[in-house]
């Protein structure tokens, strides 16, 4: 009987510690892509702001051509411009 006892002891103890492994990875993991969304939020504030710098709120375009075929191709296109953008 003791020695079930000893057994059941030994996996609660290994179930405890894989649990708070677990539980630190969530933490870790939820801290970066807090961190992340942070980052996004200001390269997006800053994207906007050099925006309305340039062009202000009389921007009017008369035609354009455009490469961009889906919504992937955009993403790209706004991640380089952003990055252009931010880099001058």
């Amino acid at each position: 009987d003791l020695q079930q006892t000893k057994v059941s002891l030994a996996q609660d103890q290994k179930s405890l510690s894989d649990v708070t492994m677990d539980c630190k990875q969530e933490v870790a993991d939820y801290q970066e892509e807090t961190k992340s969304r942070g980052l996004e939020q200001e390269a997006l504030t800053a994207a906007k702001a050099a925006l309305m710098e340039s062009s202000g709120l009389s921007f009017l375009q008369l035609a354009s051509k455009s490469t961009i075929k889906s919504s992937q191709d955009l993403k790209h296109f706004e991640v380089v411009r952003m990055v252009r953008t931010l880099g001058s």
